[in-house]
């Protein structure tokens, strides 16, 4: 007979921190350095990280914000506030708000472009670093990504052009953008299970919001 073993959870604090036309949220689990956990998108939020991120919740102060706009941060977001310098004073009206000198910045995708950003405007802010799967930091690494992917996607173009001019694709049907999705990443991840169960695919298929936002523009 097996035992039934119960893994337990960090508990976490949550709060609100007041910024300029609006008020992020913000969720904090474990103790030692203060990290600051910074999300992709710029469309989701911090969700997508848990649990897993959590697991460095019994070395780490880790902090979640949701970025102005997204997920339970509240207030209007105005167009005049989306620009880089704005999420820049945003992270800083975090960092004061919970007293801290400095702190380590985590960025994911999107989120490492804000990293980077914050880095070089508060450099004695930030203790270190850490880029997970981030954006580009120079403009001609851009170009290079973007060349790379044509190149790489160009097999599979008559299939996911099918794909995207479907009825399905453009009425936002899960299954249709998940497979959309699959064919897209299938060339950067290498084992098929793996990019099965993206973050990226479950997203797409578990929050229909953000496929109606893409479907819009």
């Amino acid at each position: 007979m097996c035992a039934s073993f119960q893994i337990d959870r960090p508990t976490a604090r949550e709060g609100l921190v007041p910024v300029n036309n609006a008020e992020l949220f913000y969720r904090e689990v474990g103790e030692g350095l203060p990290i600051i956990v910074i999300h992709g998108g710029p469309d989701f939020d911090h969700t997508y990280l848990l649990p897993d991120m959590d697991r460095l919740a019994d070395s780490y102060r880790l902090i979640y914000y949701d970025q102005r706009g997204r997920g339970k941060s509240q207030g209007e977001l105005r167009l005049e506030d989306v620009r880089i310098d704005q999420y820049i004073e945003d992270l800083e009206a975090l960092r004061n708000h919970l007293g801290l000198e400095t702190v380590a910045v985590l960025g994911h995708s999107w989120g490492g472009h804000v990293a980077m950003h914050y880095a070089l405007q508060r450099p004695d802010r930030v203790s270190h670093m850490v880029l997970m799967n981030t954006a580009p930091a120079a403009y001609e690494d851009t170009l290079l990504i973007q060349e790379d992917r044509l190149r790489r996607i160009a097999v599979h173009a008559e299939k996911l052009k099918a794909l995207k001019s479907s009825l399905e694709y453009q009425t936002g049907d899960p299954e249709t953008v998940a497979e959309y999705y699959r064919v897209m990443f299938s060339t950067t991840i290498k084992k098929l299970e793996n990019h099965l169960n993206s973050s990226w695919i479950a997203i797409y298929m578990l929050r229909p919001g953000l496929v109606t936002m893409r479907t819009v523009r």
